[in-house]
């Protein structure tokens, strides 16, 4: 190689070297965020917020809507609480030196009568929400879950976001801008 090549190289190799440096360094400066409770209104209040102005709801129902919300994320928090109980005691058994299939069966079975109990509070909280609508307001209810059905598909493996484009949600925030979905 000539000296033109290898200057150019090097060029190269530093121009991304630096700039990946200051990638990081930026990044390193954006303010941390305590993440959120969710068993508070205020916390949620956005998502909240932008749901039931999607709906369209008016301030009664913002605030009927604010207390069912309230009261189902607090019941699914006590829930996954005791799934994280639950999978603690799994890895505790499983650590031990003779794991007794028996109670590591119980956990399991433990374990899934949680997650139908948090699948059936959310569709009783859902039918409740629903129950709120007036006929107006139940089409955007519709359009709601049919783009939340979307993106649920891409995400159990539709495909379409590729590395680093999939964005990862906690249990309870279903709202989605309409904007963002595509």
């Amino acid at each position: 190689m000539n000296k033109k090549t290898i200057l150019s190289v090097v060029i190269i190799i530093l121009a991304l070297v630096l700039g990946w440096s200051l990638f990081k360094v930026y990044k390193l400066k954006q303010p941390f965020t305590e993440p959120e409770d969710i068993t508070s209104f205020e916390s949620q209040e956005g998502g909240q917020q932008r749901l039931a102005e999607f709906i369209g709801f008016d301030e009664t129902q913002k605030q009927e809507f604010q207390i069912l919300e309230t009261a189902y994320r607090q019941n699914i928090k006590t829930l996954q609480l005791k799934l994280e109980e639950i999978q603690s005691l799994i890895m505790h058994e499983l650590q031990s030196e003779q794991p007794d299939s028996t109670t590591l069966n119980n956990f399991a079975l433990q374990s899934g009568a949680i997650q139908t109990s948090i699948k059936q509070q959310t569709i009783n909280h859902f039918l409740a929400v629903k129950s709120m609508c007036t006929p107006q307001q139940l089409k955007q209810f519709t359009i709601l879950f049919s783009r939340m059905e979307q993106r649920a598909g891409r995400r159990q493996g539709g495909g379409g976001f590729g590395p680093g484009k999939r964005k990862q949600f906690k249990h309870g925030q279903r709202f989605v801008s309409p904007d963002s979905i595509r």
